[in-house]
């Protein structure tokens, strides 16, 4: 045999050998990455629980009920997860997803062998240590979601493997329906960052002709999010119970005050009858109008989303814009200093799951009732002694420093991967802030991209100057 034709039979097997090898290492590293993410939950002894989590297992309680104001995508995760019947099924399939996710964005971003090993060791490690990644993945709650929807999109630009693509499509799909802000968030993140991907990056960059695709495939969640509400029974439209979160953010910021006396005069709204109340409770942020005991919402107006409500909003957008966008950009700059992924879970909080637990899943009764959680005890889910938000003002001071380094040296992917992260952050607070409350888990639930992010391009810019 010509020796040619052997050295070219030795090289094909090496490099299969090398990349069977590579596929190994990754797969390990993403179970490593899984449990390493569920830190806090075997910390608990027990998945995280929130009293909103019982309401994505209400579909699973044996009654059928999804509940009025939570979307269907999460609870369509929890039903997949349940051939095995345990609430650990459920994290263990977030923790899985999202090492996926990570490995496999930072496998995509390197260009060498070096870095497709490196890249997602620290990033997994940054995450880790400086992030509260690990709450989200360990938390039986939607908001680990949010995320994927960023990571998908960033695997769909970064690789053109069809498997890549399938599987970003895969768990965007499945995302978008988590939750009420996932809709409006996909489609302005993906214009943003088509027009920034036209603007930054040249023509014939991977990125940039994908980024074109994003967007058109974000319009399709418009119509895959109501087919979906409509086949199952939901609701008829884009969002579940819309018009109360925004009757109750109006409460919250107070500017139901000049919605109500600039239409009671006219309309015979029962919310006129409130106002003293509605004053009492403006600017407290309490989330009164939906949660208490007390409340008109489960009196005399009506349930979630009711005529009344959606009446009040329609008019709200007519008399009171200028009131709305103001308290929604004061309330997206607070939800950059709201981010604290360390607390926030008590004991009341298990109180529903437990209901669901011991009459679905009681052979987890036990390991319910020993958890830290349940015993009313601290539960850690960070590994970092510094006040997030802090942590998160860094990464943003080193992300723009970056992204003016890779502008003045011409890297301008790098400019492009911080804007992108920035802008997704920018509508999440935006978002959250125009349509419920300033929460600490909302911006928490994505905060920990930034790091990631920051990683990958410090990868970038080492790789180029070596180059």
């Amino acid at each position: 045999m010509d020796e040619a034709v052997k050295q070219d039979m030795h090289d094909s097997t090496t490099r299969g050998s090398t990349r069977t090898r590579l596929i190994v290492l990754h797969l390990a590293l993403t179970l490593l990455a899984a449990a390493a993410l569920l830190w806090p939950a075997f910390s608990n002894g027990y998945p995280l629980v929130f009293q909103d989590s019982a309401w994505y297992l209400n579909p699973f309680s044996g009654t059928g009920a999804m509940h009025p104001g939570r979307t269907i995508g999460y609870s369509l995760l929890i039903g997949l997860t349940q051939q095995i019947p345990s609430l650990w099924s459920i994290v263990v399939t977030q923790a899985l997803i999202t090492s996926a996710l990570i490995v496999r964005v930072s496998v995509v971003a390197a260009s060498n062998q070096r870095g497709c090993i490196i890249f997602p060791v620290v990033a997994l490690f940054v995450i880790l240590l400086f992030s509260g990644a690990a709450k989200y993945t360990s938390w039986v709650m939607a908001d680990v979601l949010t995320a994927w929807l960023f990571l998908a999109g960033a695997l769909w630009m970064l690789s053109s493997h069809p498997a890549d693509r399938a599987f970003a499509v895969t768990v965007a799909a499945l995302a978008v329906l988590g939750h009420n802000s996932h809709v409006p968030i996909v489609i302005a993140t993906a214009a943003l960052v088509s027009l920034g991907a036209r603007l930054l990056l040249p023509p014939g960059d991977t990125a940039r002709r994908s980024a074109m695709g994003l967007f058109l495939i974000s319009l399709l969640s418009i119509p895959w999010v109501m087919s979906m509400n409509m086949a199952l029974g939901t609701s008829s439209g884009i969002f579940r119970g819309t018009d109360s979160f925004l009757m109750n953010r109006f409460v919250d910021t107070g500017v139901i005050i000049p919605i109500l006396d600039h239409y009671c005069g006219e309309k015979d709204w029962v919310s006129c009858d409130y106002r003293k109340e509605f004053t009492r409770h403006a600017g407290q942020a309490d989330g009164w109008f939906l949660y208490n005991k007390q409340r008109p919402f489960n009196t005399e107006l009506g349930e979630w989303g009711g005529k009344e409500q959606s009446d009040i909003v329609t008019h709200a957008f007519r008399c009171c814009l200028d009131d709305i966008i103001v308290t929604t950009l004061a309330g997206t700059w607070q939800q950059f200093w709201k981010v604290d992924s360390s607390d926030g879970l008590t004991v009341i909080d298990t109180n529903p799951v437990y209901s669901f637990v011991k009459h679905n899943r009681d052979h987890e009764l036990e390991a319910l009732d020993q958890s830290v959680q349940r015993r009313g005890e601290p539960v850690h889910t960070t590994l970092h002694p510094v006040p997030e938000v802090v942590l998160h003002a860094l990464f943003f001071l080193i992300a723009a420093g970056l992204a003016l380094l890779g502008w003045r040296t011409g890297r301008r992917k790098v400019t492009f991967l911080l804007l992108s992260v920035a802008l997704f952050l920018l509508i999440n607070a935006f978002v959250c802030s125009f349509g419920s409350s300033n929460h600490d888990r909302y911006q928490g639930r994505v905060a920990w991209l930034l790091p990631f992010m920051v990683v990958l391009s410090v990868g970038w810019l080492r790789e180029n100057r070596r180059a």
